[in-house]
């Protein structure tokens, strides 16, 4: 999942109003600096507990298929670890306007607009989001376990993501990799379903590459159970933008939203209890009533998936043909 750290040198051209949120992602950057360990050394340590070994060379070995197998060149990125005391690197922050599916977005050097904005801190991103909502805004907060700096730095492997679930692992990897290659700045939707596309068909290769056809027919079936979640909350997205848009009052517009997301609250519980919801990401959609925020964290990710895996199918699965006709899309 991409978070951006910008390059310490943007620093001096920022307004004393956007220092605060620079300088949290600096410090959390330090941090991570400061923690990591070479890779090489923690496999030949022998006081390395065994679970962490086996960890790392899982996390070689899908870095090394991602290099042969999928065109994502990982450079310098994973060869060292660093274990944040934690269990998220990052807390996104993604917000929208009462009566509007279009995300707020932040301005960044580099890489130009973004629909959210990433914390190191919780207690930081949480304040954060209740200055938005003390606005009016729609917000949610999100946790996340990896993050991307585009080649500006080296890429740990971090603890926040190094699991024991193998296929999560490659996906985050394959994700992260793929904003290396390529990211269009200030388009969040492109850059976002490009990345989750190429996990998608990532993780499914890497099963087939390992001989491992149980995990592929798992992996095939929670890939059909996210694409129904995805395309519910798509669904209610687009009812809201078709309400928004409508002549109806503003009062009838409240009532009409919330019905709506209230709808798409309860088929959520209904066909993703608790205990099977396609990711452990989305338990927070059986919490806390939903909002116009909730929505658009999905969208970015998803919205623009299908157009991608058509797009390699046209390219009959070359990666390189794929990466060259993504660089020509609007």
């Amino acid at each position: 999942m991409l978070r951006i750290l910008l390059a310490l040198v943007t620093m001096s051209s920022l307004s004393s109003c956007q220092l605060p949120f620079y300088g949290q992602a600096v410090r959390g950057q330090i941090e991570i600096w400061g923690r990591q360990r070479p890779v090489s050394h923690l496999l030949k340590a022998p006081s390395t507990p065994e679970a962490l070994r086996s960890r790392l060379e899982l996390a070689q070995s899908i870095v090394a298929f991602a290099e042969t197998h999928l065109a994502l060149a990982a450079g310098n990125n994973y060869t060292t670890y660093a274990d944040l005391q934690r269990d998220h690197v990052l807390w996104s922050v993604f917000a929208a306007p009462e009566l509007s599916v279009e995300p707020v977005t932040w301005n960044y050097p580099v890489v130009g607009s973004l629909a959210y904005q990433g914390y190191f801190s919780e207690r930081q991103a949480l304040a954060f989001a209740e200055r938005q909502r003390a606005a009016g805004f729609d917000v949610v907060v999100a946790p996340v376990p990896a993050y991307s700096t585009l080649g500006w730095f080296k890429d740990p492997l971090l603890n926040t993501f190094l699991t024991d679930e193998p296929r999560q692992l490659a996906s985050l990897i394959f994700h992260e990799l793929t904003h290396k290659r390529y990211y269009r700045a200030g388009d969040t939707n492109f850059s976002e379903s490009l990345a989750v596309s190429v996990e998608r068909e990532g993780v499914r290769r890497w099963l087939l590459h390992r001989g491992d056809r149980v995990g592929l027919a798992d992996h095939e079936k929670r890939l059909q159970a996210s694409d129904q979640f995805v395309n519910r909350v798509l669904a209610a997205r687009s009812a809201l933008a078709a309400l928004y848009a409508s002549d109806e009052s503003i009062p009838a517009k409240r009532s009409r939203k919330r019905q709506i997301l209230e709808e798409l609250q309860q088929g959520i519980r209904e066909r993703f209890p608790q205990t099977k919801t396609p990711s452990a990401t989305h338990s927070f959609w059986l919490q806390a009533p939903l909002n116009n925020a909730h929505l658009n964290a999905v969208s970015a990710y998803h919205i623009r998936v299908p157009e991608f895996e058509r797009l390699l199918k046209a390219c009959d699965g070359d990666w390189e043909r794929f990466y060259a006709e993504v660089s020509k899309l609007p």
